[in-house]
C-alpha cells in the first residue's frame, strides 16, 4: 500500500489567476475593511509614473500636470483637478497660511488642553496627542483626524487630578513594522520623581501599555528650586529600529551656568527601554532651548535655539551625543538675526519646531520674540546645511505668522507635514480664557 502521509511532498505550486471575471457579481455581497489606494493608471503613454498614498475613494479621476516655473526651491511642479468636481489643486509655498482651526476648545479652567504632539499616520490621518487637565482627573488623549475633519478619541493614560507638580507631555513616533509608540512623562502622588511610560497602538484608535517605567533612573523634578528639573518638552524619533527620546528641562538650581538642559536616550527594543546617553559631565556644557525632533533616511534631525538663535543639527545615531556634537561645533545656526529672550545660559520665551515636507525640503519656524510680537519666522533648505528664509518681504523677513499682539501667540508648537501641507499643532494663548488646542494650516497641496 501506498505512503499517504510521507515526511516530503514533492510538486510545483501553479498560482490560479482569479480575478473579477471569476466572481458572479449578482449573487456576491462585498465589504471593504481598511481600504487602501491602488496604483493610478495613466491614459496615455508617459515616463511618469505616479503612486497612490492612503484611502481611496470611490470613482478616483484625476488629471495631472506639470507646470512652469513651478515652486520656490522646487523648479517645475505639478497641479491636479478632480474631474468630478472640476476643481484644480496646487501647492502654495510652506509660508502661505491658509486656514485657522480649533481641534480642542475650551475657555473653561476646569477642562484645559495642553502641551499638544502629533503624528502624520502616512494613511491619510493625522493622530493628535494633548494633555486634559481636569478637575477630576488628568488625561492623555490621542484624537485621530481624518482629511475631511472627522475625529475619533482614545484615551491613553489617567492619573489623579492632585498631582500637579509637572505637566503630562507626551509624543509619538512609527515604529518599524508600521505600528505608532507613544512616551510621555509620569509620576505617582506625593512623589517628586518622573519616569516615561511607553504605550503602541496599530491604528490610534487603542493604545496598549509597553513599559511603566522605560527608563532606569527616574529623574527629580520640581517647580522653583533646587537641584531639580522643571520638564518642558518630549520628544521621540525612530530611525532604523533605534529610538531616540530627548527631554528637556529647565534646572531650577540658579546659581548653575547652564539651565536649559537636554536628557537624550536611546532605545533598542522598540520603547520597552531606554538606555542615558548624556552623561553627567555633559549635561551642563551646553543649553538647548525649545527642541523638535524628526527622522530623516535614516538620520536624525535636531532643531533647537542655542545661545538664543535658532540652530540645527543632524545625528548620525541616537546613541551620538547632542553634546558632544555642540561641543565640536557640529551644528548649524539658521538664522543670527533672530532670537529668543533671556541668556544664552537661560533662554526663555522661543517657540521653535522643524521638520520635512513631502518634497524632503526640511523647514524650521521659530518665533523671533526679540524682535516683535507674534512674529514667526520660517526657513527651508534641500540639503539641511545651507537655509534661506521664505516668503521674504521688503525688508528681508521670511515671515509665516505675525500677530502684532504679546497677548495673541500660539505656543507648544509642534509642525509636521499631513497629506501634502504644512501644520502647525499649539496651544492658543490670549488674553481671554482659552484652553484650546488649534491647528495652523501652511503651505504645500491643497
Amino acid at each position: 500500500m501506498a505512503n499517504v502521509t510521507p515526511t516530503y511532498l514533492r510538486g510545483f505550486l501553479v498560482p490560479l489567476a482569479l480575478g473579477s471575471d471569476h466572481v458572479w457579481n449578482d449573487q456576491s455581497s462585498f465589504t471593504t475593511a481598511d481600504e487602501r489606494a491602488g496604483d493610478p493608471i495613466p491614459q496615455q503613454n508617459t515616463p511618469m509614473q505616479l503612486i497612490a498614498k492612503g484611502r481611496q475613494s470611490g470613482a478616483s479621476d484625476l488629471t495631472v500636470e506639470t507646470k512652469s516655473p513651478g515652486f520656490a526651491g522646487y523648479g517645475s511642479g505639478f497641479v491636479f483637478t478632480d474631474n468630478q468636481t472640476n476643481i484644480t489643486f496646487g501647492r502654495d509655498p510652506q509660508n502661505s497660511l491658509s486656514r485657522f482651526q480649533n481641534l480642542r476648545f475650551s475657555t473653561l479652567s476646569t477642562t484645559q488642553y495642553k502641551d499638544p504632539s502629533a503624528l502624520d499616520t502616512g494613511e491619510g490621518d493625522l493622530l493628535v496627542s494633548y494633555f486634559k487637565d481636569q478637575t477630576a482627573s488628568r488625561q492623555i488623549i490621542v484624537d485621530t483626524w481624518s482629511q475631511d475633519d472627522n475625529v475619533s478619541s482614545a484615551t491613553v493614560y489617567s492619573e489623579s487630578a492632585t498631582i500637579t507638580n509637572y505637566r503630562l507631555m507626551s509624543d509619538m513616533c512609527v515604529l518599524p513594522d508600521g505600528s505608532y509608540l507613544l512616551a510621555h512623562i509620569a509620576g505617582s502622588l506625593g512623589s517628586s520623581f518622573i519616569n516615561i511610560k511607553t504605550h503602541v497602538s496599530q491604528d490610534g484608535s487603542s493604545w496598549t501599555q509597553r513599559s511603566d517605567k522605560a527608563l532606569q533612573d527616574e529623574i527629580e523634578i520640581g517647580i522653583t528650586s533646587g537641584d531639580t528639573h522643571d520638564p518642558k518638552r518630549i520628544r521621540i524619533e525612530q530611525a532604523n529600529g533605534v529610538i531616540l527620546l530627548l527631554l528637556e528641562t529647565v534646572w531650577n538650581n540658579a546659581s548653575a551656568t547652564k539651565r536649559n538642559r537636554v536628557i537624550q536616550y536611546a532605545s533598542t527594543d522598540l520603547g520597552a527601554t531606554f538606555r542615558k546617553i548624556t552623561t553627567e559631565a555633559e549635561i551642563d556644557d551646553h543649553s538647548f532651548h525649545s527642541i523638535d525632533l524628526y527622522a530623516d533616511k535614516g538620520l536624525f534631525r535636531f532643531g533647537f535655539y542655542g545661545d538664543k538663535n535658532p540652530s540645527y543639527m543632524t545625528l548620525p545615531s541616537a546613541f551620538t551625543s547632542v553634546h558632544s556634537m555642540r561641543t565640536a561645533g557640529a551644528f548649524i545656526v539658521v538664522d543670527s538675526s533672530i532670537s529668543c529672550n533671556g541668556t544664552n545660559d537661560y533662554m526663555t520665551d522661543g517657540e521653535l519646531s522643524t521638520w520635512t515636507d513631502e518634497g524632503a525640503s526640511h523647514h524650521v519656524i521659530a518665533r523671533a520674540s526679540s524682535l516683535a510680537v507674534g512674529d514667526f519666522r520660517i526657513y527651508w533648505s534641500q540639503d539641511a546645511i545651507e537655509w534661506r528664509a521664505m516668503g521674504q518681504d521688503t525688508s528681508g523677513s521670511g515671515r509665516a505668522l505675525r500677530t502684532g499682539d504679546s497677548n495673541s501667540q500660539i505656543r507648544r508648537i509642534k509642525a509636521l507635514t499631513w497629506i501634502g501641507k504644512s501644520v502647525v499643532i499649539a496651544e492658543a494663548d490670549s488674553t481671554a480664557n482659552n484652553y484650546s488646542i488649534c491647528m495652523l494650516s501652511f503651505g504645500g497641496y491643497s
